[in-house]
């Protein structure tokens, strides 16, 4: 049954994998198609709606080719911890191909038509609006709460260590109940609290990068833009303080299990379930409600899309995914493709962040391998 299960729900992870590449497409900036820069003007230019139509019918077939023959691979080794971990990274791998090969016509087609001579090619600013926002934000109170979580699980390990077993549970089926155990000792624990503050100080970088990221304003809407974008900003910062609780809560609840004081395992499951469940709806929801930057936001009846923007794809690296340039001091900003901020790698800080999430699956991959 567990077996039957795990195949259903790597389906569905596939699925949603296939179905937010095909539509980051559509949450991007009207003036962003396939992370390249483009004039509002040929949006909905039969080229770009044969180029988009095409992606979302290569991303179908392929990913539902791929989900097929990694869950009957899955089926007959559910128990391998290197296909379990790795064939959704391939899966993910395979799509994103697919995205840097229609990043590259959207170019050829930019540049046949010399649509960058039709950029207005001005950075609009509000002084007020950013100062306002170089202000201080408590970027580290909110986390107050993750750290003493923190705190309260390093002291019941330290007190309620030497009491257990020399076996302990090290994973829950999905009724919640152990079916395996691992050797006891201290590094498990070590490794779980060190990932909490890791992603402590990942969810940090993302919190900060919400608040500090470089708008993009309508200068003929100024008011209006600011309003739109304060209300993004608000949204996603307390879904982020939500999410972050919420996996503290998780590894708070696996400590207990551990420890043998949580007895009944199905909490951890129904939890997950339902946390998982809300970060899928929710980021999605927020996504379609307000576009990149709140600009699918509306504030009254009009709709009206910025055109001042500047040509800056030769900024962009690796389909237009990461952005470099060493002559701009932000650290965070829009993302080109879909919704979110990524950071500005020219930066020592902007890289930190780009690598930290790097090092913790690595860690996570290093410890399971040996302990688990």
């Amino acid at each position: 049954m567990e077996k039957i299960l795990l195949i259903i729900t790597y389906l569905l992870t596939y699925g949603l994998v296939s179905y937010l590449q095909i539509n980051q497409i559509k949450w991007s900036r009207k003036s962003i198609f396939m992370g390249v820069r483009i004039p509002l003007e040929v949006r909905d230019s039969e080229d770009l709606r044969t180029i988009y139509d095409n992606y979302r019918k290569e991303n179908i077939l392929v990913g539902s080719i791929l989900s097929t023959l990694f869950s009957i691979l899955l089926y007959f080794n559910y128990e391998s911890l290197v296909l379990i971990v790795f064939l959704p990274i391939f899966y993910i791998l395979a799509l994103f191909l697919i995205y840097l090969k229609y990043n590259k016509k959207v170019k050829i087609l930019k540049d046949k038509n010399k649509w960058q001579e039709k950029f207005i090619n001005k950075k609009v600013v509000d002084l007020n609006y950013m100062e306002e926002r170089e202000k201080p934000k408590g970027y580290l109170s909110w986390s107050k709460h993750q750290l003493g979580l923190v705190v309260i699980e390093l002291i019941l390990v330290f007190y309620f260590y030497p009491t257990l077993p020399a076996s302990i549970p090290s994973h829950w089926d999905l009724l919640g109940k152990p079916d395996k155990f691992t050797s006891k000792s201290p590094w498990i624990f070590v490794f779980i609290i060190l990932v909490q503050f890791l992603m402590s100080l990942i969810f940090y970088f993302a919190y900060r990068s919400i608040v500090r990221s470089k708008p993009e304003l309508n200068k003929d809407r100024m008011e209006e833009s600011i309003a739109k974008h304060k209300k993004y900003v608000g949204v996603w910062d307390n879904f982020t303080v939500i999410t972050a609780l919420g996996v503290q809560i998780l590894f708070g609840l696996i400590i207990l299990s551990s420890l043998g004081l949580l007895k009944d395992g199905r909490l951890i499951s129904v939890f997950s379930l339902l946390f998982t469940l809300y970060v899928i709806v929710f980021s999605i929801y927020l996504s379609i409600k307000y576009g990149q930057g709140g600009e699918n936001y509306q504030l009254d009846d009009k709709m009206e899309y910025n055109k001042y923007y500047r040509d800056d794809d030769d900024k962009w690296i690796l389909g237009n995914t990461l952005y470099f340039n060493r002559d701009d001091p932000a650290v965070f900003i829009e993302k080109r493709l879909g919704v979110g901020w990524t950071v500005n790698l020219a930066r020592p800080l902007g890289m930190i962040a780009f690598l930290l999430p790097l090092v913790l699956i690595l860690l996570s991959l290093v410890f399971l391998t040996k302990y688990i």
